[in-house]
């Protein structure tokens, strides 16, 4: 992620890999481990959405520049933010739940259902 010190508050994603680094001079650049701890990156592990590694860091950064901007995207806004992109693996529908998740707070998706089971005793 990339703070743009002109525009209190927002960070964006950009690639690394076609970055260069005298335009980041005078920013702030978190990378995805400075990110942690973030909604998104438990959320992908309840949602078990990452599956070989490959694309998980870009996509992990651009969910949390998306959150930072709309804290509640849709499903549509957070498939549209992602759309560049590329998971060979097919995890991208658990992706996009897990990104909406966050959105939510719902850093477990089960655990509505678990408390409900743990009440019934």
């Amino acid at each position: 992620l990339v703070r743009w010190p002109e525009v209190e508050h927002r960070e964006v994603s950009v690639p690394s890999c076609d970055t260069p680094v005298w335009s980041l001079e005078g920013k702030s650049v978190v990378t995805v481990e400075g990110l942690s701890p973030h909604p998104v990156q438990q959320a992908f592990l309840d949602r078990q959405a990452a599956q070989c590694g490959y694309c998980v860091t870009g996509i992990i950064m651009t969910a949390a520049a998306l959150l930072d901007r709309d804290p509640r995207p849709s499903e549509a806004a957070v498939t549209e933010a992602l759309d560049r992109h590329l998971c060979r693996c097919g995890a991208q529908r658990r992706m996009v739940q897990a990104v909406v998740d966050a959105g939510q707070g719902a850093a477990n998706p089960d655990a509505t259902a678990q408390e409900r089971e743990a009440g019934d005793d």
